[in-house]
């Protein structure tokens, strides 16, 4: 089985940010024998494995992926099934992947506009407008130019639109703007989608800047405060003022039009915030002309420091961020984000240029330490604090951040039936409900760390020890494919400091569904049979709640949590074993 959690948390903690994994002592995986219930620690013993005789988790999503191989249209591509009310006991369980959209469209002006949109091409980005609460979203994109309509295939579902004009020439004038259309549906079959941008308005921009700066090389964009996509396109600029176009309405009803942001953006190399404000509040499309006024900023500091291990004078090379949580001298009411990395030499030495005020640091250090299973010293983890940065002196010197081991996150496994499990994997993911943020988080300097985990595959004796930075995590023990047992899931770990013993963990026992993974409205032409899906990837979820307990309602949930895997075989039939309940 793959190992990941959360789509969206994988590929956040790939290979260049986690730390290696733990070398496995040779033994043979564990299997789910038995010859009657009473091996089965509470459950039945069915076919000479165990089972348990019912199940708690009722609502589930599933994510089903064809193979690339599979030679169809769908090919790799995510499909998502909501399932509830499936039976605690298990049973028959048949998913379906709907049909492909076919997607043709070509984007236009409404008649009568007076832009040069001949002269444009589009690029057009299909992404779901459901929330997906940590799972990854695909996007389906598209180049359309006013010669030939587009063509894209995807699934049937809501998107979001978003709509880039793009120049077919260096020169060549293109006098649309960008535009969102927001949950638009899209059904199965041939879909005919004429999009028809508005025409842009004019806004009249003019930004005084402090004195000793110039605006020349800042950009000025309005963006969609959602997902921080530019929504204008700026004309021309000088070292005062800004002429952009942009769009009155964006989205129809959309609850967010009116509300997009204003960003400005200094340019690269330039020691300043980039800054934010809301567009209801600047009133800009009142007169069609607005005055941004206030915009200052503290001179930037030099600060030198060093990073080393603990409380030695041995030196670390490590990765070293500074966002800024709040920025001193910026005019009240005005949104400010900096942020800057450095890295520290083979000395543990950096320097950095900041703004005055307070930051979030974090330091990680570069490359991960092989550690031999259970034993040795843990590997330096991560550490984050918070610092003040005073305006003056212009240089400041003597900073210093001090690593310290991971922590260990200790414990053993059982069988449902009490014996010692081997060859299994264990792991720890970040946990995907602490680490939601939105654009303006992200640029205020709010959206959390990602903490990293090693992972371990158990020996004969049934223990684990995972070494991971301070943080939340959902830790699960994978057992190997083809043993019978279910995953275990224990949401919301704390790791800080030291040791944290999870003590014994007892694998759930496994309900088990089977079915088939077919196409939704499809047949064989000659056998009139449901065309099937081979070798599909499924996926299976629960939604978990603010708290991180299993919601069966998805309206309550924030965030969901991988249980189980499994693919389906060449005539598209799939076994599969969900866990009783989460530990």
């Amino acid at each position: 089985m793959r190992r990941a959690l959360s789509l969206a948390l994988a590929a956040l903690i790939g290979s260049g940010c986690s730390m290696v994994g733990l070398e496995a002592d040779e033994a043979p995986p564990t299997e789910n024998v038995c010859e009657s219930s009473a091996d089965c620690g509470g459950g039945a013993c069915v076919g000479g494995q165990c089972h348990a005789q019912a199940g708690e988790l009722t609502t589930v999503l599933f994510e089903i992926t064809p193979p690339m191989t599979s030679g169809e249209g769908f090919a790799g591509v995510h499909f998502l099934e909501r399932m509830t009310g499936l039976p605690r006991g298990g049973g028959a369980l048949d998913l379906s992947i709907e049909q492909m959209a076919e997607v043709r469209g070509s984007v236009t002006l409404p008649s009568g506009a007076t832009s040069m949109v001949s002269s444009c091409a589009f690029k057009v980005t299909f992404t779901p407008s459901e929330r997906l609460l940590g799972l990854s979203a695909t996007s389906y994109s598209v180049k359309n130019d006013a010669s030939e309509p587009f063509s894209l295939g995807m699934p049937a579902g809501r998107y979001d639109i978003y709509v880039q004009p793009l120049p077919l020439a260096p020169a060549a004038p293109c006098e649309a703007t960008p535009v969102v259309l927001r949950a638009q549906v899209i059904e199965a079959g041939n879909v005919e989608l004429p999009i028809v941008v508005p025409e842009p308005k004019r806004l009249h921009l003019e930004v005084v800047p402090p004195t000793r700066v110039s605006l020349l090389d800042w950009s000025v964009a309005l963006v969609d405060p959602l997902t921080g996509r530019a929504l204008s396109v700026v004309r021309k600029q000088d070292a005062t003022t800004a002429d952009l176009d942009f769009l009155a309405v964006v989205g129809g009803d959309d609850k967010d039009a009116g509300h997009e942001l204003l960003r400005l953006t200094p340019p690269s190399g330039l020691v300043a915030p980039t800054f934010l404000m809301d567009r209801s509040a600047l009133e800009l499309f009142t007169e069609g002309e607005a005055t941004v006024t206030g915009l200052t900023f503290p001179d930037p500091v030099r600060l030198e420091g060093r990073v080393e291990v603990g409380r030695t004078s041995e030196s670390v090379s490590a990765d070293v961020s500074f966002v800024a949580t709040q920025l001193d001298g910026i005019t009240p009411g005005t949104l400010a984000g900096f942020a800057r990395t450095v890295q520290s030499d083979a000395a543990g030495r950096f320097a950095v240029e900041l703004l005055a005020g307070t930051y979030r640091v974090r330091a990680v250090p570069v490359g991960a330490q092989p550690v031999a299973r259970g034993s040795g010293p843990a590997p330096l983890a991560a550490s984050e604090d918070t610092w003040v940065v005073a305006s003056s002196p212009a240089k400041q010197a003597g900073r210093l951040i001090q690593l310290g081991p991971s922590a260990r996150l200790t414990g053993s496994v059982a069988s449902p039936g009490g014996s010692v499990m081997s060859g299994a994997t264990v792991q720890a993911i970040a946990s995907p409900a602490r680490l939601n943020a939105g654009v303006l988080d992200v640029a205020l300097g709010e959206a959390p760390f990602v903490p990293r985990a090693s992972s371990e595959t158990m020996g004969d004796d049934g223990v684990f020890t995972l070494f991971a930075d301070p943080g939340v995590y959902d830790v699960a023990v994978l057992p190997a494919d083809g043993t019978g047992f279910a995953w275990l899931v224990r949401p919301n770990v704390e790791a800080s400091t030291g040791i944290a013993d999870l003590g014994r963990l007892t694998l759930p026992l496994p309900v088990v569904y089977r079915g088939s993974v077919t196409v939704a409205g499809r047949a064989d032409p000659t056998s009139q049979e449901a065309v099937v899906v081979p070798g599909a990837l499924i996926r299976a979820y629960v939604y978990m709640d603010q708290g991180q307990a299993y919601a069966a309602d998805p309206a309550a949930a924030a965030s969901v949590l991988q249980i189980a895997e499994t693919r389906a075989d060449q005539q598209g039939a799939f076994r599969l074993l969900l866990p009783s309940h989460l530990d």
